[in-house]
């Protein structure tokens, strides 16, 4: 499937995105399509923290081993280390899913290895225009209170945030930065092959 062009003029890409929701809402999907968009000219960067059944879906959307390089993490430790690496000005696209997991350890030092991985690879971003991906497993709104500490340490390196949800039986995209373009909706559909866009 091919990405929705409007979506990438109202988050501004190339840029750093968080892509939160609720499970199941296509956050996974949307990163593999924005992977596909970047991977056309060369090797593309996917930092999994829930393991790689994502593969199959990659593999629908095209996304051969020779572009896509896979790398999992356990924990923060690992995640530090990879950031680390020198090669990342070398990908197209640094996709981390899903932050909610190394979030979930809870610790101090794991929040604050979060905050220090986003402002190294926003660093990449400003540097050698590497889009930067994230996504979240939340159900978190705006305005329902303090933000989720698992997206707390990201905040100061996000450029764009689109937030995902489901409203009967298709879902919806809400973009909530960048500011200016704020309460642009988008509205899909998840299928085998991808998703579908139906207002693009």
């Amino acid at each position: 499937m091919a990405i929705c062009r409007r979506l990438l003029r109202a988050i501004e890409w190339p840029t750093t995105l968080l892509v939160y929701g609720p499970a199941g809402s296509g956050k996974t999907l949307l990163a593999l399509e924005l992977t596909a968009h970047q991977c056309r000219s060369g090797k593309c960067l996917y930092i999994t923290t829930e393991g790689v059944q994502f593969l199959e879906r990659a593999a629908k959307l095209k996304l051969s081993a020779d572009q896509l390089v896979v790398l999992q993490v356990f924990d923060y430790l690992d995640l530090l280390h990879i950031v680390n690496l020198r090669q990342l000005p070398l990908y197209n696209i640094v996709v981390l899913d899903s932050v909610s997991s190394i979030a979930r350890e809870g610790s101090e030092e794991a929040l604050r290895t979060l905050s220090l991985v986003s402002a190294l690879l926003y660093r990449v971003y400003e540097e050698y225009m590497v889009p930067i991906l994230y996504t979240a497993q939340l159900s978190w709104k705006p305005g329902e209170g303090e933000k989720p500490s698992g997206i707390k340490p990201l905040s100061l390196w996000l450029r764009a945030i689109a937030r995902l949800e489901r409203v009967g039986q298709r879902y919806r995209l809400i973009i909530e930065e960048p500011e200016h373009n704020r309460g642009w909706e988008f509205s899909y559909r998840i299928t085998e092959r991808g998703l579908v866009w139906l207002n693009c």
